[in-house]
């Protein structure tokens, strides 16, 4: 009789656990050149999730990262003016297995939002979805060929905190 209330305990707790799961979706997207594209991934947890550019600061100087995606405030006291880097207009949609729209949103987007020691941050939007199956879709309007000496990925993250 007590293996009932056991197995009932342990599936709820297995249930949770995956509610708590946080979600880290890396998808490599050159954003250098103007066009769609769409990418298809899981969600593990049900959470606000974000999605951000990721730019790689492999051979890239501080300055030279700064001058690219913006210093985000963390600007050396030598320098005058704290650049916002180059913006980058981008439209995005969230959609689920069914073709249903879960988010989307349209914005310019300019500075660093965090740094960190191999990457910094742009954010693009945010998302509350369950777990499952979704799909990114993005339209970049315009060619920022300034963007092409750097790699770059598109980063699907939560929760938020």
């Amino acid at each position: 009789m007590t293996r009932i209330p056991l197995l009932l305990v342990l599936t709820a707790g297995a249930l949770l656990a995956g509610c708590m799961r946080p979600n880290n979706v890396h998808i490599p997207q050159d954003i250098s050149k103007k066009g769609a594209f769409a990418h298809s991934f899981a969600l593990n947890g049900d959470h606000r999730n974000t999605i951000d550019i990721g730019f790689s600061k492999a051979h890239k100087s501080f300055e030279e990262m700064g001058a690219l995606v913006g210093y985000g405030g963390l600007c050396p006291p030598t320098y005058r003016a704290c650049g916002k880097g180059i913006a980058l207009p981008i439209e995005w949609a969230i959609v689920d297995s069914d073709g249903k729209l879960i988010a989307s949103g349209k914005r310019t987007t300019v500075d660093a939002q965090g740094w960190a020691q191999n990457t910094v941050y742009r954010r693009i939007g945010d998302f509350k979805a369950p777990p499952g199956r979704y799909t990114l879709k993005a339209v970049l309007p315009q060619d920022t060929p300034e963007f092409s000496s750097i790699s770059t990925e598109l980063l699907i993250s939560g929760p938020v905190k």
